[in-house]
């Protein structure tokens, strides 16, 4: 499980990132939910690695 959930934050993090940095203006707001959620993602992703790489 863990593995399958690092996979899919690693496909959809370049195509967050892609939105953000694409130079299309967004309203403050929507910019921060943008960042929290590209943050969240790897945060997530960190975690998942975190878990695969644990003994358990």
């Amino acid at each position: 499980m863990a593995v399958k959930l690092a996979n899919m934050i690693g496909d959809i993090q370049p195509t967050v990132k892609d939105i953000q940095y694409c130079g299309l203006e967004l309203i403050p707001h929507r910019q921060l939910q943008l960042c929290r959620f590209a943050d969240t993602l790897a945060r997530g992703r960190k975690l998942a690695e975190r878990v695969l790489s644990s003994r358990r």
